[in-house]
């Protein structure tokens, strides 16, 4: 078994894979994106590419990068996501189909340096991997768990 994990920022997608026992198999980042994107591995800048300009782009040159060592996207068991913004109705981790999908699109206006770029990678892999649970674990969610009082008074 395989879990994809992807984290999509405004200038970078980090990624990382894990094995049947959440053993961490491999993790890497394509960074810079919008600058001088790298994409590394376990630490280690493997290269340049200059085309990235997007995470959903990154997306592509990560999937290639898995894809050659061994890791299709229709091979892993399920992707999660993580989402800085699930608004009041998503507060703990959901499997993503189109009405959730359409759910945290129209939330964009929450977190507008952060969500398009989440959904934008989130929509893709949904493409890329249809067969595989797409899951959405939001930043959100431990907010929405705190008492009454400490959201109030944030002290």
């Amino acid at each position: 078994m395989k879990i994809l994990v992807l984290n999509a920022g405004s200038s970078s997608l980090k990624f990382a894979v894990f094995g049947g026992g959440l053993d961490l198999v491999v993790k890497g980042q394509v960074s810079g994106i919008g600058s001088t994107p790298r994409l590394e591995v376990d630490g280690h800048a493997t290269r340049e590419v200059p085309h990235v300009t997007s995470p959903s782009e990154g997306l592509l040159v990560a999937a290639e990068w898995l894809s050659d060592h061994g890791h299709e996207p229709d091979r892993f068991h399920g992707i999660g996501h993580r989402i800085v913004h699930g608004g009041t109705k998503y507060i703990s981790p959901v499997v993503v189909n189109d009405a959730v999908q359409h759910d945290l699109e129209a939330l964009r206006a929450l977190a507008p340096l952060h969500l398009p770029f989440g959904l934008g990678v989130l929509r893709e892999m949904r493409r890329v991997a249809p067969v595989w649970p797409n899951i959405a674990c939001f930043d959100t969610a431990f907010h929405a768990t705190q008492p009454e009082l400490a959201s109030r008074l944030p002290l």
